[in-house]
């Protein structure tokens, strides 16, 4: 397999598990709480480049329902710098 055609599945088939970190700020226990509660499955990996601390962050988002229904986006914090793999490298 090329890695520069492989997906994050065919690296790592089944479970990913990491830490996130970042995750006392700005109130996102309670938006980890509520992504437990809502059953949240799917997470998404954005870059960061206007992080102040990391110019190379990778922030963690998820889609919960607001107390109105609606979908929102939420930033429930930043992938481990450990964490970080390179599949083109």
């Amino acid at each position: 397999m090329n890695s520069s055609s492989a997906t994050l599945c065919d690296l790592w088939p089944g479970k990913v598990n990491t830490k996130i970190v970042g995750t006392t700020f700005e109130g996102r226990q309670e938006l980890l709480a509520q992504c437990r509660r809502q059953g949240v499955r799917e997470l998404r990996l954005v870059p960061d480049p206007m992080n102040r601390y990391d110019p190379c962050a990778v922030g963690i988002e998820a889609e919960i329902r607001d107390s109105d229904g609606n979908l929102k986006t939420v930033r429930l914090g930043f992938l481990s710098n450990s964490d970080r793999v390179c599949s083109d490298c």
